[in-house]
């Protein structure tokens, strides 16, 4: 898997993962977990990033 396949599939598990940790919380709440998540291993990760992926997961 490329580079750039294996960091949007540590994006896609990240919401998943922070979907369920912060299953009570707000949307922002969820994604921003998501976000520290991903930043531990792709430092360069940013709020739009992880926002985009949510929306395309969720609604497409």
């Amino acid at each position: 898997m490329s580079a750039m396949g294996n960091f949007n599939m540590a994006v896609e598990e990240a919401i998943i993962d922070a979907l369920a940790v912060k299953k009570e919380e707000p949307i922002d709440a969820v994604l921003a977990y998501a976000l520290e998540m991903v930043q531990k291993e792709y430092p360069f990760a940013t709020e739009q990033v992880i926002r985009k992926t949510y929306n395309e997961v969720m609604y497409d």
